[in-house]
């Protein structure tokens, strides 16, 4: 099974890799990796994939840290490394490449509890797509971010209960797979505007600027309606069918 799930991912992951878009490829194999745990893969070929993990993980580091020129070969770009850079300390790398974060930062702090109102103070780069968290950090403050936390728990709520009320297997992957991928661009993108997380490019579902994002994530909860909406059916079928039976037998 392992290695049909890796023919699939490999194929797209190697075009997506080429372009180069890093943070497209990390979702696509936090999906594959959610989607095997929940579809019940033995505790053993767990236990082998975190050490493969691991081990490859700390390759990696010991590359960037020591060896870049090696991994610069192999596809990797000199801004991936100033990310990685920003992200473990700001400080020690030149004021361009921090640029983003800091302002990203500084624009979160100044909304404050309500925010500054539609009328920008700090300069944020492509605070309509990435960074667009920021700008609803200083225009609605820390009670607009709480808002729209709250409003993506109710939707990543919505999400696990449909879940768990499907009846097929395959309608509980596919729903697995959308929560996943919902869920880890809203903490990747919250987190990055914070930073907490390397900047990857990853947008906020709903409300980044880009009509493919937006179309992907509509598409998504259009599929989650349209299983909602036939289990239902199923149900209140059912139903009829035993209060029919129900009253046959009385008669």
């Amino acid at each position: 099974m392992i290695g049909k799930v890796l023919g699939v991912l490999i194929i797209p992951l190697i075009f997506i890799l080429k372009q180069p878009d890093l943070g497209t490829a990390i979702v696509f194999i936090i999906i594959t990796c959610g989607m095997l745990f929940i579809g019940g893969i033995s505790k053993k070929i767990i236990a082998l994939a975190i050490l493969i993990g691991g081990t490859i993980l700390g390759l990696f580091a010991y590359l960037v840290i020591f060896n870049r020129g090696l991994l610069l070969k192999i596809g990797f770009e000199n801004y991936q490394f100033k990310r990685i850079d920003t992200w473990f300390d700001g400080s020690a790398v030149d004021a361009d490449s921090a640029f983003n974060v800091e302002q990203a930062v500084k624009a979160i702090g100044s909304g404050g509890y309500f925010g500054n109102g539609f009328e920008s103070q700090v300069y944020v780069p492509e605070r309509h797509t990435d960074f667009i968290f920021s700008m609803i950090g200083e225009t609605t403050g820390m009670i607009g971010c709480a808002i729209l936390i709250i409003v993506y728990f109710f939707l990543m709520y919505y999400l696990i209960r449909t879940c768990f009320m499907t009846k097929t297997l395959y309608h509980t992957y596919v729903i697995s797979g959308i929560l996943i991928l919902m869920s880890f661009h809203m903490f990747q993108n919250i987190a990055m505007n914070i930073g907490l997380m390397p900047v990857t490019g990853i947008p906020l579902p709903f409300i980044s600027y880009g009509g493919s994002s937006i179309l992907a994530n509509m598409l998504s909860l259009g599929i989650v309606l349209a299983i909602q909406k036939n289990h239902y059916e199923s149900v209140f079928g059912k139903k009829r069918q035993y209060e029919e039976m129900a009253t046959n037998f009385e008669e």
